[in-house]
């Protein structure tokens, strides 16, 4: 089983401009994400699904909305600033 996969997002980056969904904010190499993905139907790579709330920044284990640090961006989404991410993960384990 492959450790890697590949999401794909709307939008790019070049040396000369970045153009990305107003929602959502492209992801940046090095950061941690905490991402709900759906497979594409040729089950080539991963979208992210949910819009802007299937897109979760963690930063030094505390889970992060999207609107919580793009905050000059209009970002309609689960507005969770700074919740541990154990609390999400057992969330998510709950509800499973």
């Amino acid at each position: 089983m492959s450790s890697e996969i590949i999401v794909r997002q709307y939008g790019h980056t070049s040396d000369t401009e970045k153009i990305q969904v107003d929602d959502s904010p492209l992801m940046n190499v090095g950061e941690r994400y905490l991402l709900f993905l759906k497979r594409s139907d040729d089950k080539q790579f991963f979208y992210i699904s949910g819009g802007p709330d299937g897109q979760l920044v963690v930063k030094e284990s505390k889970v992060y909305s999207l609107s919580q640090l793009y905050k000059d961006d209009k970002i309609i989404d689960l507005k969770i600033d700074g919740e541990p991410i154990d609390n999400i993960t057992a969330k998510l384990k709950k509800e499973q």
